[in-house]
Parts: C-alpha cells; sequence; structure tokens
C-alpha cells in the first residue's frame, strides 16, 4: 500500500498538480512615459485581447515606479502568460489624508484606464525587443 501511495504522489508531483494554471511566464518590464516624461507613480495591467481570440484569464499587473518603470507579475509571480492583451494606465495623486474622501486627480488622461475603448495593445512574446514593453502615454 505504500508503494502505491508513493506512486500516487510521484504522479501528482509530475503532473504540476498544485503549480497553478501552469502558463509559462515572460519577463515584463518597461518604462511608462507621458509626451517622453517618465510617469511617477500608478499602475499598469493587461487583460486578453478578446478581439484579436485571446481567451487567458490572466490579468498581469504592476505598480509604476518612481522612474517609470513597471514589472508585472501574474497571480504574485514576476512575468506574464505569451498573448496579445489591452494595456491599462491608472496614474492619480497621492490622496490627501486631510480631505480622504476627494477624488484624487488623474495624472493622465482617464481614457487609458477605460477597458471598453482600449487605446493600447501589446503582445508578449518569447524574445522581445528591449524596448518592447514600453508604454508611451500622449497628454
Amino acid at each position: 500500500m505504500p508503494a502505491i501511495a508513493i506512486g500516487l504522489i510521484l504522479l501528482l508531483l509530475l503532473s504540476g498538480c498544485g503549480s497553478g494554471d501552469g502558463q509559462k511566464l515572460i519577463p515584463v518590464s518597461g518604462k511608462v512615459t507621458v509626451a517622453g516624461t517618465p510617469l511617477h507613480r500608478g499602475n499598469v495591467s493587461f487583460r486578453a485581447d478578446t478581439a484579436a481570440g485571446e481567451k487567458t484569464a490572466a490579468e498581469p499587473y504592476g505598480e509604476i515606479s518612481a522612474d517609470g518603470t513597471s514589472t508585472l507579475f501574474t497571480s504574485k509571480k514576476k512575468g506574464a502568460p505569451l498573448g496579445k492583451y489591452i494595456v491599462l494606465v491608472e496614474a492619480s495623486e497621492e490622496i490627501d489624508p486631510k480631505n480622504a474622501s476627494a477624488t484624487p486627480k488623474s495624472l493622465i488622461n482617464r481614457k487609458y484606464a477605460d477597458p471598453s475603448k482600449p487605446l493600447l495593445r501589446i503582445e508578449v512574446v518569447e524574445s522581445p525587443k528591449p524596448d518592447h514593453f514600453d508604454i508611451r502615454l500622449e497628454k
């Protein structure tokens, strides 16, 4: 009986049980700029480009750092699955602690965060060019 249990455990380990959805993640990092100037805060998210036939439920997401760079994570793991995505970017001023109920001012045009009218598209590929994941926004 113990040999059967060990065999079942090995089979489960080899089949990838418990390893998440099994999608290969590609490192995705880039610089987010507005009219050529690095955006110093906010977040970037990728959503499956259903218009291009993508069906993944993964939504890679990353914070924008002070120098404008963003690194995406999928289910808390670094990277994004291969595929075509729409890109959403949100960036607002910090919340004023004296007026926490006030809506923070957006640092970019809110059109970049509207998933119903995507303006930016990107494909996550195996061997991207160095600036492939840079996101260039207009004012």
